[in-house]
């Protein structure tokens, strides 16, 4: 789950440097409206505020609930 969180923010600053792919990947689970999700320079993130909450919840009880 983290490792889908990392992608997700690098998703920004590969489009700034023309690569857009990792939103592509990313459109089958998450809606990406730009007024939803967080921002990096301005580019928003690949999961939006909630996706990116639901994910990390997920990591983490997976950590503790071994």
């Amino acid at each position: 789950m983290f490792l889908l969180l990392f992608f997700s923010v690098l998703a920004p600053l590969f489009a700034a440097n023309g690569f857009p792919f990792l939103y592509d990947i990313f459109s089958p689970v998450c809606h990406q409206k730009a007024e939803r999700c967080l921002t990096i320079n301005g580019l928003p993130l690949a999961l939006c505020a909630r996706c990116s909450a639901l994910y990390a919840g997920i990591g983490i009880g997976a950590i503790f609930f071994q």
